[in-house]
Parts: structure tokens; C-alpha cells; sequence
């Protein structure tokens, strides 16, 4: 038996170029799929608009300044398996801000649709507690917007 000597062809070149982009594609399409899966992107609607509204964000935190206004968070155990948050608004002299209104939201640090809302109640001038059934299990925000009666708005973003 005679041995046949191999010599590559064309076609033994087209199929392994076809082999060896198949697989690059099929790697790049696998990370892109658990790209977008386990990260969504941005949660910001429209990132023009946030971008040119961003001097107007700059004037508000300069107003919110000159308020004086102080906001202190505490968060305990309330001794069931869940937690509180106290949220407490003292003016430039030390003294309970009165007269406020807050609306509030828990925000996931990277999926928007984990937000949540959460309700403070009045407990004395000042001073407001809400209810956590759970406690977060990752980095959470507590985003919190303020009123008073004469509508001078508070903004506050604290990390828990």
C-alpha cells in the first residue's frame, strides 16, 4: 500500500476559516447574551436630557445649601427580623425642621426594576421613621425629596 501523500486545497482552507470565525463568533455572541443579561445598562431614560437638565441639578444643590438644613439617618434593628430608618431634619440652628412632607425610594444600585418605595411616617417635628421588612442585601440608596410647606425642597442620596 502506497502511502497518499496530504496536500492542502483550497477547500481545506475555506473550511478551517469558516471553523475559526464560526467559533469567534460564537464566543463574542455568548458574552454579549451574558453581557446584556446580567447587566442591563443605564437606567437613565435619556441621557441628553440628564446631561443638559445636569445645570439645573447644580442650582438646586446650591439652593438646598443656603437652606442649612441637616438631614441625619440612623437605621436599627426593630428586634423582628427587620429594620427602621429614622430620618431627622434640624435647620442652621440646631432646631427640628417643621412642616415637611417626604417622598422617598429605596434604588437598587444597578437593576431600576429592584427600586421600591418606602413610606416615612412623622414621629415628632422633624424626626420620621419608616418600616424596612427586610433589610437590603446589597448597597442600596435611600433617595429621599423633601418639602416644606413654602416648597423649598431638600434632596438627599444616601448609601445604606
Amino acid at each position: 500500500m502506497s502511502a497518499r501523500e496530504f496536500r492542502i486545497k483550497g477547500r481545506h482552507v475555506l473550511w478551517g476559516l469558516i471553523a475559526f470565525f464560526g467559533v469567534i463568533f460564537a464566543v463574542n455572541g455568548a458574552f454579549i447574551y451574558y453581557a446584556l443579561a446580567t447587566h442591563p445598562g443605564d437606567d437613565v431614560k435619556d441621557a441628553y436630557v440628564a446631561g443638559i437638565e445636569f445645570n439645573r441639578e447644580i442650582a438646586e444643590k446650591r439652593e438646598q445649601q443656603k437652606l442649612g438644613w441637616q438631614a441625619n439617618l440612623t437605621i436599627r434593628s426593630d428586634g423582628r427580623g427587620g429594620q427602621f430608618m429614622e430620618l431627622a431634619f434640624v435647620d442652621k440652628q440646631g432646631k427640628p425642621v417643621r412642616g415637611l412632607k417626604i417622598k422617598a425610594k429605596l434604588r437598587h444600585p444597578e437593576l431600576a426594576k429592584l427600586d421600591r418605595p418606602i413610606k416615612f411616617a412623622l414621629i415628632k417635628p422633624g424626626v420620621f421613621r419608616a418600616d424596612v421588612d427586610e433589610p437590603p442585601a446589597a448597597q442600596w440608596y435611600l433617595e429621599a425629596e423633601v418639602r416644606n410647606d413654602i416648597g423649598e425642597v431638600f434632596r438627599l442620596r444616601h448609601r445604606l
